[in-house]
């Protein structure tokens, strides 16, 4: 992905789920066709919208390769890496990696708040994992530390 100036809609994108509880991914590829078809200039997923904190590891995995897919390269796609532990999230952002996401998203854990120089060394050993660019996602809980 070349740096570029990103001006327009980046939305993060709900977690399409059918009533017994389980990924619906026809109305998930339906979610991302709707914002392409409106001028999304990247997607994103597993962020405070996407309900990222009920979704379990293997439903992250599948609703990754879901919304790369229906991109087809089309627009960047950027992947939420929160987590409560710093290498749950890394851990994550490594996945989003491999699975061809085109952007990270992390905010620092909402429970047990790092200091500031705990947060710096999260967002370092995050970029130092990974090759992709990052979007730090602020939070109210956050607020006081970045």
């Amino acid at each position: 992905m070349s740096k570029k100036d990103f001006k327009g809609l980046m939305p993060i994108l709900p977690t399409a789920i059918t009533p017994d509880g389980k990924i619906d991914e026809k109305s998930q590829r339906r979610l991302v066709q709707y914002v392409l078809k409106y001028g999304a200039v990247a997607i994103g997923h597993f962020g405070f919208a996407s309900e990222f904190h009920k979704i379990s590891d293997s439903d992250r995995t599948l609703l990754t390769k879901i919304i790369i897919n229906e991109t087809a390269g089309r627009v960047p796609v950027f992947i939420g890496v929160t987590a409560q532990g710093f290498n749950v999230a890394i851990n994550y952002a490594k996945e989003a990696e491999q699975l061809g996401a085109d952007m990270i998203m992390a905010a620092l854990p909402l429970i047990n708040l790092p200091s500031q120089e705990e947060a710096y060394s999260f967002y370092k050993a995050l970029s130092d994992t990974v090759s992709l660019p990052i979007i730090i996602q602020d939070i109210p809980e956050s607020a006081d530390i970045l």
